[in-house]
């Protein structure tokens, strides 16, 4: 996984300020970059319990592709302006049990990693579960201070 963008992560260059401002308490969406769109399509499409749909703040966990959904309409300057990327995931934390989802976000990293490699010859996705802030751990992270965000 290329980066997890959630500013209640201390590895956020929005930390302090979202610590200050939002009392320790993030909200429910963070961002994903796979480092490629096909990537990114196949992890969302692996997904069982997010759903791929443009809304935000629902019970359910949703995800989309902002590149090419909201920000279609957009040339790519514009878009990189706006923070959005191919690569890009946006995801709305919902209330589904925090193990489900953990294993639902691991289960399509390691479809997306394995399936990427073999039928595209492309680096393999890296997650670390001992770096915060990025892959697997900082994913982790940032589900369960989304979910604290909530109540």
């Amino acid at each position: 996984m290329r980066e997890v963008v959630y500013p209640m992560l201390k590895s956020s260059h929005y930390y302090d300020i979202a610590n200050s401002q939002f009392n320790g308490k993030g909200g429910g969406i963070l961002t994903l970059r796979l480092f490629t769109k096909e990537r990114a399509f196949a992890f969302i499409n692996q997904l069982k319990y997010a759903i791929n749909i443009t809304n935000i703040g629902d019970t359910k966990t949703l995800v989309i592709h902002p590149s090419s959904t909201i920000y279609a309409h957009s040339n790519e300057e514009e878009q990189i302006k706006a923070g959005v990327y191919d690569d890009l995931i946006r995801v709305s934390v919902g209330i589904e049990d925090i193990e489900d989802l953990k294993q639902d976000f691991k289960d399509a990293l390691d479809y997306v990693n394995k399936t990427i490699i073999i039928n595209l010859r492309r680096r393999p996705i890296m997650y670390d579960c001992l770096i915060i802030g990025g892959g697997l751990a900082g994913l982790t992270a940032a589900i369960y201070t989304a979910r604290a965000g909530l109540s």
